[in-house]
């Protein structure tokens, strides 16, 4: 996949190596495209200049694809040396209406 080829360039990780996770799609059902990936790293990263490196990776594949939908990242976080990224193929109704429910998720106020 283009956009996790140019996470891990972006990670500057030699020994590129995808973990498989949990198909996310099988969970949510209705046809919802969101899928798990895990970049294993060797260094230190920092995490902010990491997040920011991983959108404009979105935004490059994103405008100079041929694809009629969108990469969208749905969620991100590192943990042991590994960086998880969920990444959402924005083709369809129901994918949309997830993402739009993860935002208001997000902008709920915590208890």
């Amino acid at each position: 996949m283009k956009v996790i080829q140019h996470v891990n360039h972006d990670i500057k990780n030699n020994e590129f190596k995808t973990i498989p996770t949990n198909n996310s799609s099988k969970v949510w059902g209705r046809s919802v495209y969101v899928y798990s990936y895990c970049i294993e790293y060797s260094q230190r990263l920092n995490q902010k200049e990491l997040l920011k490196n991983i959108k404009n990776s979105f935004n490059f594949v994103n405008h100079n694809s041929d694809y009629s939908y969108n990469f969208v990242l749905s969620d991100f976080y590192v943990k042991d040396k590994m960086v998880f990224l969920d990444i959402a193929y924005t083709s369809n109704e129901a994918t949309l209406e997830y993402l739009q429910d993860l935002a208001k998720i997000k902008k709920a106020p915590k208890e």
